[in-house]
């Protein structure tokens, strides 16, 4: 993890030997608690990903955890683990992840009252679409809103065994079941943004990053 504003980006996060990140680091997602700074992380070794998390006063020095606070699971998230977003509620906080068993990919959640320690569900709150979908063979790299009017903006990857897009999802049960963004002419889920043909993006478009502007619009950064 590197930081890009300068004309010589400067590390700032690296995996350490003999522990959880030895093999590296990548997707890290930064927020505040009080005067400090926390970023969630994922650490790789052994064939294993792990969700490790780092701290800074200034968002520039970071020094992380020797310990990992997210742990693979046993089923469909047993081989990685990866932060998507966090988003800070009345109770706490609340992680939203990309798990995988090694062959698909899925989305779960995890809560945690002071940000540091993280309890997960056991089963993952987005799966695959249905068969036909652009999302039925995985879906990952949530970023959440929540609206002031108590609804919960999704937006993800979805990969259908060739290319990935971005899709849309909400909420108004606080994630318990979700309405994707479906076709013209069909129930299916259906991306909110596809990569096009000739440009960078045309194989993939995927981790969303969705922010509000002053003028409620949406706005959206992501990978191609």
């Amino acid at each position: 993890l590197s930081d890009s504003t300068s004309a010589s980006p400067a590390t700032l996060l690296e995996g350490r030997e003999g522990f959880f990140d030895a093999e590296g680091v990548s997707s890290p997602v930064v927020y505040q608690v009080e005067d400090e700074w926390r970023m969630l992380y994922a650490g790789e070794a052994d064939g294993f990903r792990k969700i490790g998390l780092a701290r800074s006063e200034n968002g520039l020095t970071w020094v992380a955890d020797a310990e990992p606070v997210l742990l693979p699971g046993e089923t469909w998230d047993a081989l990685s683990v990866q932060p998507g977003s966090v988003v800070e509620s009345e109770d706490g906080w609340t992680l939203w992840y990309t798990g995988s068993n090694g062959s698909q990919e899925r989305i779960g959640r995890a809560v945690s009252i002071d940000g540091v320690a993280w309890v997960k569900e056991d089963d993952a709150v987005v799966t695959e679409g249905s068969p036909g979908a652009f999302d039925d063979s995985s879906v990952a790299d949530p970023w959440v809103l929540y609206g002031e009017d108590g609804i919960v903006h999704l937006w993800y990857s979805g990969n259908d065994g060739d290319r990935w897009s971005v899709g849309y999802a909400w909420s108004d049960d606080d994630g318990a079941t979700w309405v994707p963004t479906t076709g013209p002419v069909s129930e299916e889920s259906w991306p909110v943004l596809t990569g096009v043909e000739g440009s960078f993006d045309s194989t993939a478009a995927r981790r969303p990053v969705v922010s509000i502007q002053e003028d409620g619009s949406f706005q959206m950064l992501y990978t191609g």
